[in-house]
């Protein structure tokens, strides 16, 4: 899914992995914060919000590389900062 090139080429594909699973990790958690949030959609917030709809879609999925800005912007509309995000546990 994602390429990164750290000057370790054995441990690329590992490397990537991780990173993977951990996107998917952090869309499961944008997932919960809209679903708690009372949005039914990923849509209806993306729209509501001026989030492009498809791309965050791709964001709980964790199907798509996401910036700390962009996190940072989406968690202001969930009104949660960066440290209660990561210490949140989900269900």
């Amino acid at each position: 899914m994602f390429s990164f090139n750290l000057g370790m080429e054995n441990s690329d594909k590992v490397l990537t992995e991780k990173v993977e699973k951990e996107l998917v990790k952090i869309g499961s958690k944008l997932k919960f914060l809209r679903k708690e949030r009372g949005y039914s959609s990923p849509d209806k917030f993306a729209y509501i919000h001026g989030i492009n709809r498809s791309q965050y879609g791709k964001y709980e999925a964790g199907r798509t590389n996401l910036t700390i800005a962009t996190l940072l912007g989406i968690l202001q509309h969930f009104e949660i900062s960066l440290e209660e995000f990561f210490a949140k546990e989900i269900g």
